[in-house]
């Protein structure tokens, strides 16, 4: 029981941290945004990011309801390991690529 709630609470830990890291990011990309469009594109380029983040909630979304473990068994060996992996992974992949 002892072990149950132990995980159970660094899942939930492990999500604020993830949230925070995504939020963290979400909020140095707008202004990267702010900084690099001219100021008659800013509101176009600002529209084109939340259309951006929407669509990557809406895939997040869909990978969630889809059995992972069977197809990416080399990422963890749970639906919320792989989920995590992936958000990781694109995290590390989207922030790379705009440095």
């Amino acid at each position: 029981q002892g072990v149950r709630i132990a995980i159970i609470c660094a899942a939930v830990a492990g999500i604020y941290i993830l949230d925070f890291a995504v939020n963290t990011v979400q909020a140095a990309i707008r202004a990267f945004i702010v900084d690099c469009a001219p100021p008659h594109q800013q509101e176009a380029a600002n529209a084109m990011a939340s259309r951006i983040v929407g669509f990557g909630n809406i895939i997040g979304y869909c990978a969630g309801y889809v059995n992972l473990p069977p197809r990416l068994w080399f990422l963890g060996d749970s639906q919320f390991k792989i989920l995590c992996a992936i958000a990781s992974i694109a995290l590390a992949a989207t922030v790379a690529l705009s440095t």
